[in-house]
């Protein structure tokens, strides 16, 4: 997972950081990036989905190299 947090760009780590760890509203984080409520649901989500996609790919990659030992 952390190989996939650095994998964001600075501000999509920042606001991963602030809605996860630190527990800001949508609203507060609005304000702090200075983009709608709706932008930072549209940000949250564009994260999650890269996170989602990375998670995937290590563990496809994972399970080939696996697969790859036991034969």
């Amino acid at each position: 997972m952390v190989g996939c947090l650095e994998s964001l760009d600075e501000r999509e780590r920042s606001a991963v950081e602030a809605r996860y760890a630190e527990k800001h509203s949508r609203a507060d984080m609005a304000k702090t990036f200075g983009i709608s409520e709706e932008g930072v649901k549209a940000l949250l989500q564009r994260c999650r989905a890269r996170l989602r996609d990375c998670i995937h790919r290590k563990l496809i990659s994972r399970r080939n190299w696996i697969l790859r030992k036991t034969q």
